[in-house]
């Protein structure tokens, strides 16, 4: 369990780019002296919301973002399920790409 996050921050996106680094930002303001993961699932955004994420990702590899994107759009209800099933957390919480906490 020593790899393992404590907890998972689970997001789904579809065309956020407005709204996707106020969100990422908001998590990484949190303190925390446990590992936690980040795992979002993009609906197959064409407005660069999964650009966005990777390069958000890169200038904080610390904050261990997991993001995949869907080839195809696959509506909410998918995505949410296809998302939670890849957390690895023993707890975990949705924050909505379009939210901040």
């Amino acid at each position: 369990m020593k790899n393992y996050p404590l907890i998972s921050v689970w997001m789904t996106t579809y065309f956020d780019v407005e709204y996707i680094e106020e969100a990422l930002d908001s998590i990484k303001m949190q303190e925390t002296s446990y590992p936690f993961e980040i795992v979002i699932g993009d609906d197959a955004s064409s407005d660069g919301t999964y650009e966005k994420i990777m390069d958000y990702s890169a200038s904080h590899p610390e904050m261990n973002i997991k993001c995949e994107t869907n080839p195809k759009n696959i509506g909410l209800s998918a995505n949410v399920l296809k998302t939670k099933m890849r957390c690895k957390g023993k707890y975990i919480i949705n924050l909505s790409g379009d939210d901040y906490w």
